[in-house]
């Protein structure tokens, strides 16, 4: 999961805080708090740096940018809220580029399940978004470029709490690795 040598304990114990708080304020509050991710950010890499000089830092530092980059378009779209960015920015400041990587990936599928089954569950948002889907493949031939169409307000929005689906997928991630299957 990391290429230092200090415990994994302690990295283990602020991932499993930062997850558990920002589900619990998302699902709550629609929101994650900037205190949370921010010191677990901070805390990763002065944790990292001091385990391995120069390379924790780039451990993390690498981790960090992977987290908040692949995420941060979905942001300027308007289909995740800068917490979410923030959170996998968090995440990768504790796991590096390839754990980042990789949790990435089941938060992905897992928020992608998470839709759909949202959509099936509401008809009439599924209706919408097809609608709008249509449109916006229709756009992307014409013009050569996504435009992505947000949903109106008339649509009665079901808004997703995107943290908790970051969160499983970390988990899911961070258990294979600590059964072996990574």
């Amino acid at each position: 999961m990391r290429t230092t040598d200090c415990p994994d304990t302690t990295l283990l114990i602020s991932l499993l805080i930062l997850l558990t708080v920002s589900s619990i304020t998302d699902i709550r509050e629609r929101r994650i708090p900037n205190w949370i991710t921010y010191s677990t950010i901070l805390f990763s890499i002065l944790y990292h740096t001091g385990c391995q000089g120069m390379e924790g830092l780039s451990f993390s530092l690498k981790g960090l940018g992977i987290g908040l980059g692949a995420f941060l378009p979905f942001y300027f779209l308007g289909m995740l809220g800068a917490g979410d960015v923030k959170l996998m920015g968090a995440i990768g400041a504790i796991l590096g580029f390839k754990g980042t990587l990789n949790a990435l990936c089941y938060s992905v599928i897992l928020g992608g399940i998470y839709g759909v089954i949202i959509l099936l569950l509401n008809r009439a948002q599924l209706k919408s978004f097809i609608d709008r889907l249509k449109i916006m493949i229709r756009m992307l031939f014409v013009t050569g470029r996504f435009v992505y169409i947000p949903p109106s307000c008339e649509d009665g929005e079901i808004r997703m709490c995107y943290g908790l689906t970051i969160a499983f997928g970390t988990i899911n991630y961070v258990l294979l690795v600590y059964i072996g299957w990574y």
